[in-house]
């Protein structure tokens, strides 16, 4: 039985990211750089393909929406978490939430958490794959499963449209 042989770019987006970032950086199209950049994209992809995750097919046109909703959602709960810390902090409710995932997919999990933590005033702190749920502490929760309701809305489905992804009953 034949092994099977790796394509010649196994990751060509990884690629093209890390050879137009190399040549970004040093701001240069010198022949050296142009080599280095070069060698960079074939190589580490190739060094890191057992441990890059397959992402399927992407539906970009998704992404833009995506983005604008959580840059909006970043400056908007930095803006509210600071005047509720700055004011009475004792009117404050923090919560542990459940947010059911809609999916298994581990890339589209692991980018809710991470889009939740940057939004000021949560943190993911655990998937839990066998209840299927992101924990995640809210500093100021009144509507535990408004919190959740609001996440799975504006991000989580977002995310399974990027990726394609039907969304499972929770």
């Amino acid at each position: 039985m034949k092994p099977l042989r790796r394509p010649l770019w196994p990751h060509p987006l990884w690629s093209l990211i890390l050879a137009a970032s190399w040549l970004l950086l040093n701001q240069t199209l010198a022949p050296g750089h142009l080599l280095w950049a070069l060698l960079l994209a074939f190589v580490l992809p190739r060094w890191l393909h057992p441990f890059l995750l397959p992402v399927g097919h992407i539906h970009w046109r998704w992404l833009p929406g995506l983005v604008g909703v959580v840059l909006f959602d970043i400056v908007k709960s930095a803006l509210i978490l600071g005047r509720q810390v700055l004011g009475r902090t004792d009117t404050l409710q923090p919560a542990w939430v459940c947010v059911p995932l809609a999916s298994e997919h581990v890339l589209a999990n692991a980018l809710l958490a991470s889009i939740v933590t940057t939004t000021p005033g949560t943190m993911s702190v655990d998937i839990d794959p066998r209840r299927r749920c992101l924990w995640v502490h809210a500093v100021h929760a009144p509507d535990a499963q408004g919190v959740a309701d609001d996440i799975r809305t504006r991000y989580e489905r977002p995310l399974l449209r990027l990726f394609g992804l039907p969304e499972m009953p929770t």
